[in-house]
């Protein structure tokens, strides 16, 4: 039995060592443009419909490295474009370069919104009331240099062209490593903001003073809200009405589908009193089907008994084991398989992680019952540091800030991320464009309901904002940096001293100014009083 056992198990490892060694899946060029077409596409649209649409290419960059974001800007109205009483949306798409459906789905929504495409079943004439109220600005693809990368045969690079995770390089909470912080997913660069593209962003960010933000990617389905750096929400009405637009965009377009929460919140995950944890998971023997055999799991409505074993970071062989998405295999004996008519063979399922959920990617049965679905589960804490939403909720003050994540599939190896991350063939690609830029246009009619007479944030032009020093410096620096290129990249290096120094300079003058008048306070009561009557 024993010799059977390990064949098993050897046939097993050869079926998924053989399935992630198949040929990598390429980018579809006739569903996908290329950065370049693609760009040059949205400028011809722009073009074709000056009234509605205007667009701008932002340059930037330091110590050699060049970086150019595109961004238009959406206005029914373009003498109107910098209203302040219009309700103001910021949308990026594209921070990293692997996920290209991203950049289509903001190409699809532009088309939209110059009437070349149309959205099924919405009357016309109520979305065009709906959009005058607005001023949309589209970043179609933050990311142009990594994207190339991509283009380039590098399909499963995210970071920016040095090497930077976009999405880990702004300020707040900047670069903190988690215990399965990956340098190479990961990395938040040498500071914050030291990246053009982000530079560009905060900029844009700072003038625009949207009242939302959303930053899209892919990799899985969900709707989030911050804090990506910690486990929790915001507190109180912006919490509850970002949540609430969130609820209705589940329920309308996804079937309730899409997670919803904090981006680095843990959804119900397994109690610690049955799983042993470590960096790369856990692992869970359970016995089928009756239970309990040592204790009781119920994972939806069921119940199975279940044997504890556990295990450290090293007792999985790596050879199978999806040690860059933090992944690992779990065997399944259900020794009492045979009640149901099913021999007692051995199963296995292979698990990887994607953001804060739990996959499974691959499984092999012999006639044994498994506790996993092939829909997502066991959501666990994904804590990111330095991210762009969160920037824009607490510098900001964006009133409702999200991250979507549109697409991804959950059955690809981790090492096949053209078909992770972006849809393959052409009807799950249009279910996904169709759906979400839906979704956007939801947004777009509920987000100033929503707000009204709730915000933190006035809508009126007299509304007006406190920037701190570090926020003034950052942005004067960064504007001068764009306007005289090389030869102010030095400034790179003094930015920090510089805020120090205008720091001492300003307690130095209000010292000095403390002085003075405790000078002239003591002087004005040294002095005689001079009685104003002849003696």
């Amino acid at each position: 039995m024993a010799s059977l056992l390990s064949f098993l198990i050897f046939a097993s490892l050869s079926l998924v060592n053989a399935k992630s060694n198949s040929t990598l899946t390429p980018i579809n060029r006739d569903l996908y443009h290329s950065s370049a077409d693609l760009l040059e596409e949205i400028k011809a649209l722009v073009h074709r419909h000056p009234d509605k649409l205007t667009v701008e290419t932002i340059k930037t960059g330091n110590k050699g490295y060049k970086a150019e974001i595109t961004v238009v800007t959406y206005c029914r109205s373009r003498k109107e474009t910098d209203d302040r009483s219009k309700f103001r949306i910021l949308l990026s798409f594209g921070q990293h370069g692997r996920e290209l459906i991203t950049t289509e789905l903001a190409f699809r929504i532009l088309s939209i919104l110059s009437e070349e495409q149309f959205l099924p079943d919405v009357d016309a004439a109520s979305l065009n009331n709906t959009l005058d109220k607005l001023v949309i600005k589209v970043v179609p693809m933050e990311n142009v240099n990594g994207r190339k990368l991509v283009e380039g045969g590098d399909l499963c690079e995210r970071r920016n062209g040095r090497g930077v995770d976009l999405n880990r390089n702004w300020s707040v909470d900047w670069g903190k490593k988690e215990k399965d912080y990956d340098p190479y997913e990961e990395n938040p660069g040498t500071g914050p903001f030291s990246e053009p593209e982000t530079q560009i962003m905060r900029k844009l960010a700072l003038t625009f003073d949207p009242h939302i933000w959303v930053n899209v990617h892919s990799g899985m389905e969900a709707l989030f809200m911050p804090y990506d750096h910690r486990n929790t929400t915001p507190d109180g009405a912006p919490s509850e009405q970002m949540r609430s637009l969130l609820s209705k965009l589940n329920n309308v377009h996804f079937h309730k589908h899409c997670i919803i929460g904090s981006g680095g919140g843990s959804v119900g995950a397994l109690p610690t009193s049955y799983t042993h944890r470590h960096t790369n998971g856990f692992v869970i023997w359970p016995f089928f089907p009756l239970g309990p055999s040592i204790g009781t799991i119920v994972y939806q409505g069921l119940k199975f008994g279940f044997l504890r074993v556990p295990i450290s970071a090293n007792a999985l062989p790596t050879s199978y084991t999806h040690r860059h998405t933090n992944g690992f295999v779990i065997w399944h004996f259900p020794p009492l398989g045979w009640l149901l008519g099913h021999p007692a063979w051995p199963c296995f399922i292979v698990y990887k992680r994607i953001r804060n959920k739990f996959h499974v990617t691959s499984s092999l049965s012999f006639g044994c019952y498994s506790l996993v679905s092939s829909r997502p589960a066991w959501p666990l804490e994904y804590l990111a540091h330095g991210t762009a939403t969160d920037f824009m909720y607490e510098v900001v003050k964006v009133p409702m800030a999200f991250t979507f994540e549109i697409y991804g599939d959950t059955t690809a190896s981790s090492k096949d991320c053209f078909k992770m991350f972006n849809p393959v063939d052409v009807t799950t690609f249009h279910r996904v464009l169709n759906d979400w830029s839906s979704s956007f246009f939801t947004i777009f009619k509920l987000g100033p309901y929503q707000l009204d007479g709730n915000s933190s944030k006035a809508m009126a032009s007299s509304s007006e904002k406190f920037v701190s020093i570090d926020e003034y410096l950052d942005g004067y620096l960064v504007e001068r940096r764009n306007r005289y290129g090389q030869k102010m990249e030095v400034l790179d290096v003094g930015m920090q001293e510089i805020r120090t120094y205008f720091r001492l300079f300003l307690l130095s003058s209000v010292l000095l100014l403390f002085m003075f008048c405790s000078r002239i306070a003591r002087s004005k009561s040294s002095r005689p009083i001079v009685s104003a009557l002849p003696i």
